[in-house]
């Protein structure tokens, strides 16, 4: 039996431009603004990191595994 979705349109919902997984308004910060789940927006952030010295590639391999590229 198929669940039923449960999220619904104008529900602040939309679909992450990053992973293209549906996600909703958090409510957290900027990651709806940029239009990421909170999951991606945390990602940018730590590559960011990583490109202002303050995280090392091998500090992101191990937070993030192969789930992304830097």
């Amino acid at each position: 039996m198929r669940k039923a979705s449960r999220f619904q349109k104008g529900s602040g919902c939309y679909e992450c431009r990053n992973c293209h997984k549906k996600t909703r308004s958090t409510g957290r910060g900027d990651n709806e603004n940029v239009g990421l789940c909170e999951r991606c927006y945390d990602m940018a952030g730590d590559e960011n990191m990583i490109q202002d010295g303050m995280m090392t590639h091998e500090e992101f391999a191990a937070k993030w595994g192969q789930q992304a590229e830097v």
